[in-house]
């Protein structure tokens, strides 16, 4: 009589290999695809946020790019940190200026007491041409 056999545990593991790795790729074109919904159901999206501590004058510059996706222009934007809403130097100037739709525009924000090393949350809400109002929220950290 002959001894069955099951298979080698190299082809096991090969097997499990496998599983896993198409799990890893279905749950990958699940969250590319969640991914790209939301971010097609917003106007704009913030591309670059940053905060620079300048030692020399103990304010920290604030330069956040924003990018219009929407199909409609940016009539107005505003900008809060640590949910307190500031003033700041859009760009191009004035922050009324519409801004087109794939455009982009920065702000530098000048702002003194905030150490080096700390995180603030900033909050940019735009408003579009025709009348919508979206918001998007950042950490920043100062470096």
């Amino acid at each position: 009589m002959k001894k069955k056999h099951g298979i080698s545990n190299l082809l096991a593991e090969l097997i499990v290999i496998v599983i896993v790795l198409a799990l890893a790729a279905m749950l990958y074109a699940i969250v590319v695809h969640t991914t790209t919904t939301l971010t097609t159901n917003t106007d704009f999206f913030i591309t670059n946020a940053q905060a620079t501590y300048v030692g020399s004058t103990g304010s920290t510059v604030f330069t956040i790019t924003i990018k219009n996706v929407g199909s409609t222009a940016i009539v107005s934007l505003s900008l809060a940190i640590d949910g307190a809403t500031v003033s700041s130097t859009w760009q191009p100037n004035p922050p009324t200026s519409p801004i087109p739709a794939g455009g982009s525009a920065t702000t530098f924000l000048l702002e003194t007491g905030m150490l080096q090393g700390t995180d603030h949350t900033i909050t940019v809400t735009e408003t579009g041409s025709g009348g919508s109002t979206y918001a998007q929220t950042e950490t920043v950290v100062v470096f």
